[in-house]
């Protein structure tokens, strides 16, 4: 009798301590139970199997659900932020930020309207600028914990534990919007502005720290409300953590090469009467800083140009030169709209020689170049067909050239007088992408036309291109030109897209960017 009544008041205990620490939470429109989970620090299997719901796991909007109040983040599901000052997200765009946050869409409205009617100017030398009455002057302190929070290049970490010494307090500025009776905190961090968001429902706890990891678990077949969207959701589960230190330094090589834009790229042009051309080129922008005034920003920065040639005509003459300049890049970006122009000085050289049983001919020119480059990129939302188009000119200005020339036979090498030419030429182009497989740009089919006019033989030509590119790093065209003086050609060309490359390669896990311009990040942020 004894142990029945221990028994029972065992049963009773455990079910009122059950009770306590079960609440309630009114689904909102575009939730779904994997994206709940996270917010309670449980998952949705448990979420699912705590509200009996079975396959397909259908929830509606104004349901309410069975959830943890107090959650005890257990320190193998958690994150555990050591060193405030490390992987700092910066200056980047914090709306690209909010958009990655696993939240219900309309708190996810609801924070950036605050945040766009609150932020008006932001100078990356100087701290973002906000109004004064949209936040709240907060710290964070050891064992505080937050839902998510962004690292770096957008990099998302969930059950976040802030685990340093207790004498340290981080300041930070709070906004807090309220969404179907729950509050959301979002917090901004001054020493890193790593973004983070929380509710009432997340407790500090700090456990002993342990190995962990993330994986991918399958969503439910369909726990969706109405017709919402669910993004594939990142769970926590126990793993290695990976090298702070090699995190630090990738974060370091991901704000340099988002800073940056560089490109090469080579082909080959057959000529009608049988002559044949091999062509480089390489281009380099880099942006140490810029202004900020949403919803455009003004970037300048360092460029260096490079380009050559080889070939041989269909009379046996070899030719072969090659450019190298540098100057500065300046560019106005706007979500749908980017201008650019650029200004380089460097030298041409070019090289020729013919050789007969008479003898061998051979001349050498150096040229001193301006070139002028200028563009406008526009950008649709449309999802498959015309998405973008670009314009451009570009003119290179012959400001100085000396010519040497010899002819070699049996009886020596006497030079000879050449009068050199004038290098200068002008080429206006466009290119309009075609069609897209979707917005992630994985695959653009793309054509494009240049006309182009060389004052050294006045020769004027229309080349015609057509290819395909891939994810925004590799491109493949082939090409028609038509020629009033030199002979017509028929041409293949390749490009790589370095930064784009590296970028991928650094963050894999990163889809393509949905952000407004160019990511400059913070000139100021260091290790």
């Amino acid at each position: 009798m004894r142990r029945a009544i221990q028994v029972c008041l065992l049963f009773i205990a455990i079910l009122c301590g059950s009770l306590a620490e079960a609440g309630t939470y009114k689904v909102q429109k575009g939730d779904c139970l994997s994206r709940i989970a996270p917010r309670f620090g449980t998952t949705w299997q448990k979420l699912a199997a705590d509200n009996n719901l079975n396959s397909p796991y259908v929830i509606y909007a104004g349901q309410e659900l069975q959830v943890p109040t107090a959650t005890n983040l257990d320190s193998q599901q958690a994150y555990h932020w050591r060193n405030p000052g490390s992987m700092p997200f910066g200056r980047r765009d914090w709306t690209k930020a909010i958009k990655s946050f696993d939240l219900p869409d309309e708190v996810k409205s609801a924070i950036m309207n605050k945040l766009d009617s609150a932020f008006y100017k932001a100078e990356f030398d100087q701290d973002p600028k906000w109004q004064d009455d949209a936040f709240e002057w907060t710290v964070i302190k050891p064992g505080d914990v937050f839902h998510q929070m962004v690292f770096g290049d957008y990099r998302i970490k969930n059950n976040v534990v802030a685990d340093w010494s207790s004498d340290k307090a981080v300041a930070a500025r709070m906004f807090t919007v309220e969404v179907g009776g729950e509050k959301y905190y979002f917090f901004e961090p001054l020493v890193c502005r790593n973004w983070s968001w929380r509710t009432d429902a997340l407790q500090p706890q700090i456990g002993e720290a342990k190995p962990r990891m993330k994986m991918l678990l399958p969503l439910p077949p369909s726990p969706f409300v109405e017709d919402a969207q669910v993004a594939e959701v990142v769970n926590p589960m126990p793993t290695e953590d990976k090298n702070p230190i090699v995190e630090q330094w990738i974060d370091k090589a991901s704000q340099i090469i988002n800073r940056t834009e560089m490109s090469v790229g080579g082909g080959r042009e057959w000529g009608v009467d049988g002559g044949q051309t091999d062509y480089w080129w390489g281009n380099l922008n880099f942006f140490p800083g810029g202004l900020e005034i949403p919803p455009e920003a003004f970037l300048k920065g360092i460029a260096l140009q490079a380009d050559g040639f080889a070939g041989q005509s269909s009379d046996g003459f070899n030719y072969s030169g090659s450019y190298f300049g540098i100057g500065g890049v300046f560019k106005k970006a706007s979500p749908n709209v980017v201008n650019e122009f650029k200004v380089t000085v460097g030298k041409r050289e070019d090289f020729g020689d013919i050789s007969s049983n008479a003898g061998t001919y051979e001349d050498h020119q150096e040229t001193k170049m301006l070139r002028l480059f200028a563009s406008r990129e526009n950008k649709s939302n449309h999802e498959h067909w015309f998405p973008r188009s670009l314009v451009y000119g570009d003119v290179g200005l012959d400001i100085g050239h000396e010519k040497s020339a010899t002819w070699t036979d049996a009886s020596g090498q006497y030079p000879i007088t050449v009068e050199p030419g004038d290098k200068t030429f002008y080429r206006l182009g466009a290119d309009l992408d075609i069609w897209q497989n979707n917005k992630s740009k994985e695959l653009v089919f793309r054509t494009g036309g240049v006309l182009s006019h060389r004052l050294e033989n006045s020769n004027t030509g229309l080349q015609i291109k057509a290819g395909a590119v891939y994810k925004e790093i590799l491109e493949v065209f082939v090409s028609a030109t038509d020629n009033n003086v030199d002979a017509d050609s028929r041409g293949i060309s390749v490009g790589f897209n370095i930064s784009n490359l590296i970028k991928r390669w650094l963050n894999p896990d990163s889809k393509e960017e949905e952000g407004r311009y160019l990511d400059i990040g913070n000139p100021n942020d260091s290790i």
